[in-house]
């Protein structure tokens, strides 16, 4: 997995696989798809819904309020060559469109505060909400949100 990558499911549903006890009470499904221009497979993006747990280093934005539902969480591969060019962003909106989404109060990011296009490309979403940050493995992480449409 490239080092850019948000905080991804994939490593995640890796680590389950290797220590089955990582936050397996707080998964209520994980989805995963491929995101298509025309006949070109463009992103990978996976989906975890999940209860919220709040990061063990985390400091929330003054909007922040604690999720009473499920929430989904999102991580995005996109190939580096197609950077730039919207795919990311409009593979999260469709993931949102998903029937699985309905049962998802809202729907979450998490993206390494050093990766400047990353964020730069978060914040064009329509009703993007930067909702605090968090620390894990040595690194400042941002955790965006938005609900639904």
């Amino acid at each position: 997995m490239p080092a850019h990558a948000s905080q991804a499911m994939m490593a995640l549903s890796v680590a389950r696989t290797l220590r089955p006890e990582i936050r397996l009470q707080d998964c209520l499904a994980v989805h995963s798809w491929v995101a298509y221009d025309g006949q070109r497979p463009v992103a990978f993006i996976s989906a975890e819904l999940s209860r919220w747990r709040r990061p063990e280093v985390f400091s929330p934005s003054e909007s922040f309020s604690e999720p009473t539902g499920p929430w989904m969480s999102f991580s995005t591969l996109v190939d580096p060559e197609l950077w730039g060019r919207g795919y990311a962003g409009a593979a999260k909106m469709a993931a949102c469109e998903r029937p699985m989404a309905a049962a998802a109060e809202a729907f979450h990011v998490c993206i390494r505060d050093d990766n400047a296009r990353s964020l730069s490309a978060i914040v064009k979403l329509t009703g993007i909400e930067d909702i605090g940050t968090s620390v894990d493995d040595g690194h400042q992480w941002r955790h965006f949100r938005w609900r639904h449409s």
